[in-house]
């Protein structure tokens, strides 16, 4: 049961979006759960490697911050996991770890509840 959240603009265009479900287990804590994130996309014209100039930044961040606050707001402590298929650098930098689960050539990320917690504390989304 796969849901969708994504970000528009004022002119109605999709700048980002993302498919997920909150029905996975976490590959750090065991017996935890966590939000999975099976597919992120930003739009062409806001990827820094494909234009000059990105006409939004922050699209995709963006959703992987409300996956994060939408797995705390459930109980289950931030934890967000997802299969870098592009880009790892982008997870690691926010604090992405990798598991041991491997699919194919992809390795499974995930994002440690401690560091999801400082995240939402650092944007002033929960208290702490």
């Amino acid at each position: 049961s796969f849901q969708a959240k994504c970000v528009r603009s004022l002119d109605t265009q999709i700048q980002a979006a993302m498919l997920f479900r909150v029905d996975a287990m976490s590959a750090l804590d065991a017996g935890q759960r966590a939000v999975f994130v099976d597919r992120l996309a930003t739009a062409p014209q806001n990827r820094h490697n494909f234009v000059k100039e990105p006409v939004f930044r922050g699209a995709g961040t963006g959703l992987i911050y409300y996956a994060i606050a939408l797995s705390h707001s459930l109980g289950f402590s931030g934890r967000v996991n997802l299969f870098a298929v592009a880009n790892q650098d982008f997870y690691e930098k926010m604090g992405f770890e990798t598991t041991s689960v491997i699919k194919g050539d992809d390795v499974l990320f995930e994002i440690p509840a401690s560091v999801s917690v400082d995240l939402l504390k650092a944007r002033g989304l929960i208290d702490g």
